[in-house]
């Protein structure tokens, strides 16, 4: 699959060693970084504040950019610089938070305050900035020396650089790896369609390819199921088994029939993510009025979609949680009727670690 955050096109690659007046350990006074503007030719704003990325240690952080030109004497802008800011340009539904340049001040001033540090930044196709940040001292550092041989104290690269798509490849790899958090949020909001209360919130960009992605992902994780259930039936561990979802997707509270070689019927429902197996599985309504109505129904829990060895572990007592939970749906639509008020949809989110689930040991999907 595809890295998730993929860099602009229009987006040259921008790197400096940042200054003691960058870093604000200068005696300037300093609240700005400057970047170079031919690197952020895709932004067409000359004032612009928007959330970015920042980057420090295999850890991204969600923060305020505040980008600005510094305007010439005859109306035109040259050499984008990103703020500090204020109080009040730092308050986010009312909850302060912290701009790159802030975040990068009190890092440096927290750590190695003696050391050289380093920007690199780049824009993502939804015009999001990500800076990534690092010291000379570091893993980082080498890494990025290893990719571009010609890093210097400034520098960007182009996509005319024989060196472009090498440096291309790390920087989203990089900027997916540090965003595991936001990506598993992404997950669930592609799911439930709500989006959390937070104080950067995903863009509507990022939520629609999320949905596209977890599609995929849904997808696939049926397609391994098949592939593990043919593998069964071929060892006549079941009698049979009928796909739903093989040719489209038929809204049905599970994916899977199983005939067993008992002559029993099991519906099976495959719960597909690409993180970890401790990722929140979604249930609708529906659903949990189906395993309440019905004696045999499993959860297959799929999970580690991107790494190499994707896994399964069944859960067959999901009835269990279904019982009380339906009782207690039950209990709130009476009562919110009586109030004239209609319960149009409600999707759960449930962990699969909950104490009333029993998951089956992990089995490897090859």
């Amino acid at each position: 699959m595809r890295t998730f955050f993929e860099i602009n096109r229009q987006s040259k690659i921008g790197y400096k060693k940042l200054s003691e007046a960058d870093l604000g350990t200068g005696t300037s006074h300093q609240t700005h970084i400057g970047l170079f503007a031919d690197t952020l030719e895709f932004i067409n704003e000359t004032h612009k504040t928007s959330s970015a990325k920042l980057i420090y240690q295999n850890k991204a952080k969600e923060l305020v950019c505040l980008l600005n030109y510094i305007e010439n004497p005859d109306g035109s802008f040259r050499s984008p610089k990103i703020r500090k800011g204020d109080n009040t340009e730092l308050e986010v539904d009312g909850v302060k938070t912290n701009s790159v340049v802030g975040e990068i001040h009190e890092i440096v001033k927290s750590t190695y305050l003696n050391e050289n540090w380093y920007l690199l930044w780049f824009g993502l196709q939804n015009t999001e900035l990500v800076f990534y940040l690092f010291r000379q001292n570091s893993n980082e550092y080498n890494e990025i020396l290893a990719l571009i041989p010609t890093f210097s104290n400034s520098g960007r690269i182009e996509n005319t650089d024989s060196n472009f798509v090498p440096i291309l490849k790390y920087l989203e790899t990089k900027t997916e790896n540090s965003s595991i958090e936001f990506l598993q949020e992404l997950e669930l909001i592609a799911q439930t369609d709500e989006v959390p209360i937070k104080l950067i919130k995903p863009r509507f960009f990022d939520i629609e390819k999320a949905k596209l992605n977890f599609a995929i992902t849904g997808k696939k994780g049926e397609e391994l199921i098949a592939i593990y259930l043919e593998k069964l039936k071929f060892k006549k561990q079941i009698s049979n088994y009928k796909w739903i979802n093989q040719t489209k997707e038929t809204g049905y509270p599970y994916d899977f029939e199983i005939n067993t070689n008992g002559g029993d019927l099991i519906y099976k429902d495959v719960k597909t993510t690409s993180y970890t197996f401790e990722q929140a599985m979604i249930f609708s309504k529906n659903e949990m009025s189906f395993i309440k109505q019905s004696a045999n129904y499993h959860v297959y829990r799929v999970f580690d979609l991107k790494e190499e060895n994707p896994a399964l572990r069944i859960c067959e007592n999901i009835s269990t949680l279904s019982n009380t939970l339906v009782s207690n749906i039950s209990t709130f639509e009476t009562e919110i009727f009586k109030s004239e008020i209609k319960l149009n949809s409600l999707k759960l989110a449930i962990a699969p670690t909950n104490k009333l689930l029993n998951f089956n040991d992990k089995i490897i999907l090859t």
